[in-house]
């Protein structure tokens, strides 16, 4: 078996709640793109935005024990995210088939 490129695409199977779906189809539509767009984008963001908290508040030269606080005060932020309103618009940076003949303008 070839090993994966970080370019592939691959296909996932999710379980989430019912609630949850509903929430990021709605979402998607308001933000114009497709359900695993949205919930791509989302995911993406998430490792994006735990990056720079960490690199807003470092923790640089701090004792192993509180950069360990840190990272998982981090984490809880980052989870608390997606029920705090947005203040822009995600852009959509992982077109899928689905999306290629979309206009976007």
């Amino acid at each position: 078996m070839a090993k994966r490129k970080k370019t592939d695409i691959v296909a996932l199977k999710l379980r989430l709640t019912e609630e949850l779906r509903k929430r990021l189809e709605l979402a998607a539509k308001d933000s114009e793109r497709s359900l695993n767009s949205e919930i791509v984008v989302r995911l993406a963001k998430s490792f994006q935005t735990e990056g720079l908290l960490w690199n807003i508040f470092g923790g640089k030269g701090l004792p192993e024990e509180l950069r360990s606080e840190m990272h998982a005060w981090i984490g809880r932020l980052v989870r608390a995210l997606p029920d705090m309103p947005a203040t822009e618009p995600y852009e959509d940076e992982f077109p899928t088939q689905h999306d290629s003949g979309k206009d976007k303008s």
